[in-house]
């Protein structure tokens, strides 16, 4: 961490399932030019991994896991926004790109909530880039930070990545929750959205 971002406090004013609301309907439009389907999963261990489900819906497909990233700024709204990648997050991807499973975050470009409604500009970041080195992370596009995907990247990556079943992803994140612990009755405090394309 630098000393310049030390002396910076930010915060969000606002959850990352509002921020849900915002990024998974732009990736299913990215991802829909490619595939002809595309399947958002807030997964439960006993439903969509479940032997139940396995039987019945356990076809083929390559998935991406995004995790909602809130924007956060300082008091003065006139700043940069910037985000967190908290090491949770780091762990994850990289176990699952071991696993052959894309991991990266969406963070729309906004100041307040009002500004969802506008369409904005979203940040897909790379989370493992080593630009991110810092609490607070600048995203603006504008100045074209190193960490940001753009959609032909995020499609190449799925392009390569492996093919999996509902079966062998449940199993993925079982083991990721067996490895590095489950702090939470429902699993870690970070759950991906995972895009499930065939």
């Amino acid at each position: 961490m630098n000393k310049q971002t030390k002396k910076i406090t930010a915060t969000s004013l606002m959850s990352e399932h509002s921020i849900e609301h915002c990024i998974v309907p732009r990736m299913l439009s990215l991802l829909k030019q490619h595939y002809q389907d595309v399947t958002p999963i807030y997964p439960a261990m006993m439903r969509e991994f479940s032997k139940k489900s396995y039987k019945n819906q356990n076809n083929t497909f390559r998935a991406l896991a995004l995790f909602p990233r809130r924007p956060k700024v300082t008091d003065n709204l006139s700043s940069e926004i910037y985000i967190t990648i908290n090491p949770e997050l780091y762990f994850f991807e990289e176990f699952m790109r071991a696993k052959g499973i894309p991991t990266i975050a969406g963070c729309p470009v906004i100041k307040t909530i009002w500004e969802l409604s506008n369409n904005p500009e979203i940040a897909w970041v790379d989370i493992n880039h080593p630009s991110l080195n810092s609490y607070l992370n600048h995203i603006n596009p504008k100045d074209k930070p190193e960490a940001l995907l753009t959609g032909e990247e995020i499609i190449m990556r799925l392009s390569t990545a492996e093919t999996l079943s509902l079966e062998s992803l449940g199993n993925a994140v079982r083991d990721f929750r067996s490895i590095y612990g489950a702090p939470y009755i429902y699993g870690h405090k970070y759950k991906p959205i995972y895009f499930l394309t065939r």
